[in-house]
């Protein structure tokens, strides 16, 4: 009997799906590597339009292939420390201790209602993350990023303390602190993104043993040399960076325009640190009469890791973020923007490094599947609110600042900040393999805005709020909007350090914080400028020692302005507005994303409206992680039907 290719080539394809599937149920019977990947405020209405749009492949692949939300409600307010710390902990604000990007210092006793300490820090987490309810369940943890994963100081103390219970057990505790990683770049800038454009800086140089022009700069503790050489020809298309050292020149770095736009990594230190540069070269004539050298963010890896692994990861990844989007960019450092009359060249110019970024976080992923051999690994990216924040304002159709012809130009942009964002993941799900769980989700959405309400020159006119020297809130405020969040009101009562409010006189101010707020009017529009006032009791995890009293409801078109102003309603950028959050959770706009796919999970699964504090509690089980101590979600049973959970 003859077979042909055709179904030999069919039965062998076969064979190989069901050889992988197999492979998959394996490690799902094993509990399966956990890896989660955030989006930074990537609203759930966006990502659905890019997804008909077809620009999100990836995206569609894991809503097609795994399980997902139509909408995720996260905590109050809706920020990126706060809807992290519910994700990573399956606890709302009220228990997990972060009420803000910024939070109280506590206890209250011991501490003014005025006292903030970063809401980003390990330090103000009270309930146990995932990272530390896998590593007591013996599982390895690399955290190439996530919020209050530093400083790593508490997990580092829960981690010998198991070492200790382990030795007293009388088993083999040495491996448990290679079993935790965790990085993070954003406490330590080491040197700020700047741009050098100004073609009377650079002086005539034959030093080098050619003729061109030069620059000398100082990055951190270091003395570095721009040179630009003459050709042959007598023309100007390369870049070369040198390091400078007892007066004499090291190579470090090259870029040849318009061929090789970056340089190679340079190491740049600061004292002990260190980190990682580069260069771009965006523009130069022929002639030299102009030029765009762009010079990187960079920034220190800190956290729990060993020298020699940590070098390795670095590298690998060629770096920490560097998006110069409001520093630069929107300031027309890289040419006019296009609400500026450009004509492009300065998006092009941005993306150029929104490329890389993603691409530094592919390899530096990459690079961690190799050689970190962990369980669970989380990643993050911050670019796409970044950018968000700059142009929601134009782009939300319900922004006072939308503009339609402006909006079409910047869409195509905000777009490609979310297609390189898929790539990303592309590459994620093809290095974590069909044996891992892979978990999409964001931390909140966005929405456009055209002015600011400050609350607390509410509460000043109202006589509830006192100035200590006309520009800032006084301790001796009976209510006032906290430095530590903004969208909320706290009396300053006597569980307070130099509290001023008695227990008896709570009610009686809460009430005419109500009044004055909700009286509130724009005194351009007439506008009703906060809808309403919630009790902390009606807010979902609203409340607690770290939390507010009263929450606020603003009117579309408005944000709360931090502080205290002279006026009570300003504009935001003319123009463009702004992109914000923070709002009410429940609010359509603030709403987040989650898709799943690995072992176990059931194909195509809609899960409907969830809560962020039921991520976390649904994969577990699937990974054979222990559900976070303190978790309060649902098990929203990703598996497939009749399947047991590992």
């Amino acid at each position: 009997m003859r077979v042909s290719r055709k179904c030999v080539t069919s039965v062998f394809r076969c064979l190989c799906s069901a050889a992988l599937g197999l492979i998959a149920w394996s490690a799902y019977a094993q509990g399966s590597r956990l890896v989660i990947v955030s989006w930074d405020g990537a609203p759930d209405w966006v990502v659905d339009r890019l997804l008909d749009e077809g620009r999100l492949p990836n995206v569609a692949r894991m809503k097609a292939q795994g399980a997902w939300a139509d909408r995720v409600v996260m905590g109050m307010p809706s920020v990126t420390a706060v809807g992290h710390a519910v994700l990573w902990t399956g606890a709302w604000p009220a228990l997990n201790g972060i009420t803000g990007n910024e939070v109280p210092v506590l206890p209250r006793k011991d501490h003014t209602v005025v006292e903030t300490r970063s809401g980003f820090s390990s330090d103000g987490l009270l309930a146990e993350p995932v990272w530390l309810s896998a590593l007591k369940g013996g599982r390895s943890v690399a955290l190439l990023s996530a919020t209050q994963s530093y400083p790593p100081d508490p997990y580092v103390a829960a981690i010998r303390e198991m070492m200790a219970a382990d030795e007293k057990a009388g088993r083999d505790y040495r491996a448990l602190p290679s079993k935790f990683i965790a990085l993070s770049g954003f406490e330590r800038q080491l040197s700020a993104p700047k741009v050098y454009a100004d073609v009377r800086a650079l002086v005539d140089s034959k030093r080098l043993g050619r003729e061109g022009k030069e620059l000398a700069i100082r990055v951190a503790d270091d003395n570095l040399l721009i040179f630009f050489p003459r050709g042959e020809d007598g023309t100007y298309k390369e870049c070369a960076i040198y390091r400078v050292e007892d007066d004499a020149l090291k190579f470090a770095a090259y870029m040849s325009y318009p061929d090789i736009k970056f340089s190679s990594p340079i190491e740049i230190r600061k004292g002990a640190d260190w980190g990682l540069l580069s260069f771009s070269l965006m523009s130069l004539t022929p002639d030299m009469s102009s030029f765009l050298l762009y010079q990187g963010d960079c920034d220190a890896f800190l956290g729990h890791c060993d020298e020699a692994r940590l070098r390795a990861y670095v590298f690998a990844a060629g770096g920490f973020h560097d998006l110069p989007i409001r520093e630069i960019y929107a300031k027309g450092g890289f040419g006019p923007t296009l609400w500026q009359g450009g004509g492009g060249e300065a998006e092009e110019r941005l993306l150029l490094l929104v490329e890389r970024d993603f691409e530094r976080l592919s390899q530096g992923f990459e690079h961690a599947m190799r050689f970190f051999d962990a369980d669970l690994i989380t990643h993050y990216s911050p670019a796409i609110d970044t950018f968000g924040h700059l142009v929601m304002g134009v782009l939300d159709p319900s922004s006072p600042r939308h503009n339609q012809d402006l909006a079409n130009e910047l869409w195509p942009v905000y777009a490609r900040f979310y297609e390189l964002a898929d790539r990303w993941l592309g590459r994620v799900l093809q290095a974590a393999g069909p044996t891992s769980i892979v978990a999409l989700v964001s931390d909140h959405g966005m929405e456009g805005i055209a002015r600011r309400v400050s609350v607390n020159r509410i509460l000043v006119d109202a006589g509830l709020a006192v100035t200590a020297d006309g520009r800032e809130i006084s301790v001796n405020s009976l209510a006032l909007s906290p430095p530590w969040m903004d969208i909320g009101v706290v009396v300053n009562d006597k569980s307070w350090k130099d509290g001023v409010v008695d227990a008896d006189r709570r009610s009686e101010v809460l009430e005419r914080a109500k009044a004055a707020l909700l009286a509130a009017k724009d005194p351009t529009t007439g506008t009703q400028l906060i809808r309403r006032v919630y009790d902390a009791s009606e807010i979902v995890g609203g409340g607690g020692d770290a939390g507010c009293d009263l929450y606020l409801d603003f009117a579309p078109g408005y944000e709360p302005a931090g502080g205290l102003s002279d006026k009570l309603v300003v504009d935001a950028d003319p123009v463009l507005g702004a992109g914000t959050h923070g709002f009410l959770p429940e609010r359509r706009s603030m709403n987040a994303i989650f898709y799943a796919l690995g072992p176990g999970i059931t194909k195509s699964r809609n899960l409907g409206v969830i809560q962020g504090v039921d991520v976390i509690p649904s994969l577990c089980p699937l990974a054979g992680i222990p559900t976070p101590r303190d978790a309060v979600g649902r098990n929203l049973r990703l598996r497939e039907p009749g399947e047991e959970e590992w």
